[in-house]
């Protein structure tokens, strides 16, 4: 399994990604679409991993690998996101969250899919989904962060589903 240098491209001014597809092998195709069909996002799933080159001739590990870098983009959005806020308890604690993600999880996560350790790289993207849904809980319904906690939590959900199929 190689893995490309070049993180994904996606336009990361909306949390939600834009379909960027190009030609591919039917073969893939078939894997990409019967790998995302048990995420809880079959859609982003497979928009995701159509529209990065690395996904050409890949794997389960390759797949869970990719969305890993996803997520890191979408926290990474929700971190500049929480920069421009007042510095309050909710926003203060949703930063100590994603700062732990994004320097910890994440790269950990990346270690486990490239390593083949479903346990960890599943667990670690669980761990993101449950940071984020803590960070919108924190707001108690008046959040500013409710589309980059959902785009976190969505990403990291499909990610940590394909990981489990390591």
């Amino acid at each position: 399994m190689a893995f490309p240098v070049p993180k994904p491209t996606m336009d990361t001014s909306d949390p939600m990604p834009t379909t960027n597809t190009f030609v591919r092998t039917s073969h893939c195709n078939d894997l990409i679409d019967d790998t995302c069909k048990g995420t809880p996002k079959p859609v982003l799933c497979v928009s995701v991993l159509r529209a990065d080159p690395r996904s050409e001739g890949g794997d389960v590990n390759d797949f869970a690998f990719i969305m890993v870098g996803e997520v890191e983009v979408k926290a990474s959005d929700a971190m500049q996101q929480i920069g421009r806020l007042s510095k309050t308890k909710p926003v203060s604690d949703c930063r100590e969250n994603y700062v732990v993600v994004v320097r910890d999880d994440i790269p950990q996560a990346e270690d486990a899919a490239k390593g083949g350790d479903a346990g960890k790289a599943t667990q670690l993207m669980n761990d993101v989904v449950g940071k984020a849904d803590s960070c919108e809980r924190g707001f108690h319904g008046r959040s500013l962060l409710t589309k980059w906690n959902n785009a976190v939590k969505d990403f990291a959900s499909v990610a940590a589903a394909l990981s489990s199929k390591i």
